[in-house]
């Protein structure tokens, strides 16, 4: 997966020594026993992090859309 420092550059993947993991661990520790108790109480129960929101802009990990033409030209099918 590709990264963007604070700088701006595109890096292949983190570093491992980086300020951010430490809370990046806490907090998945956190929801883990979050998680593993409401399970106990309620099997059903859809999971929601207690990690509080990151607000701002940059990268959402998402995908770019697809152009024009819908489905990358796939328009050729209805044909059949």
């Amino acid at each position: 997966m590709v990264y963007l420092n604070a700088d701006g550059t595109v890096v292949e993947k983190r570093t491992l020594f980086r300020l951010s993991l430490i809370p990046d661990i806490l907090w998945g520790v956190i929801d883990f026993v979050y998680l593993f108790f409401q399970t106990m109480v309620n099997p059903h129960v859809e999971h929601t992090s207690l990690r509080p929101k990151k607000r701002g802009g940059g990268a959402t990990g998402r995908g770019g859309g697809g152009g024009p033409g819908g489905m990358g030209g796939m328009g050729g099918m209805q044909e059949l």
